[in-house]
């Protein structure tokens, strides 16, 4: 994963509080929070 990606995703986790250590299931959440997030705002 490049430094932007990473850097999106570190983000991410810190400010949702997970504490998941797999990269693999990291970009999947992250993923699944940018796609489903321009959907549903709550």
């Amino acid at each position: 994963m490049d430094r932007i990606i990473q850097n999106f995703v570190e983000s991410f986790l810190k400010s949702q509080q997970i504490a998941e250590k797999n990269q693999s299931k990291q970009f999947e959440m992250f993923s699944a929070y940018c796609t489903v997030g321009q959907h549903y705002t709550e």
